[in-house]
């Protein structure tokens, strides 16, 4: 009974709330679709540049690596989720590295 206990605790966990969370977002086609047209966009932007337009290449690059930072941080948040939730594979994963 402990077990199941310690189960549910874990499950409860802020990590494993947000990154619940972040998974939700980062599956939802929504936002996949508009974190997509914003990369294109930023992208877009940057190329578009003259080359005597530093400081609005400069926010373009900044906006584009602020998406990137956003993704990032999601997934790193499913990752921790999957680490809480499942301790023994990342030691076995720790092993083989």
């Amino acid at each position: 009974m402990a077990k199941k206990q310690k189960e549910t605790i874990v499950e409860e966990s802020p990590v494993v709330q947000a990154g619940n969370n972040a998974e939700t977002l980062l599956n939802n086609e929504i936002f996949i679709s508009v974190m997509q047209d914003l990369m294109n966009a930023g992208s877009t932007s940057i190329l578009r540049t003259a080359p005597d337009q530093k400081d609005m290449r400069e926010r373009a690059y900044m906006f584009y690596v602020a998406l990137n930072d956003i993704l990032l941080t999601l997934r790193n948040r499913v990752e921790a989720k999957d680490a809480e939730l499942n301790p023994s594979e990342n030691t076995d994963e720790e092993a083989a590295a």
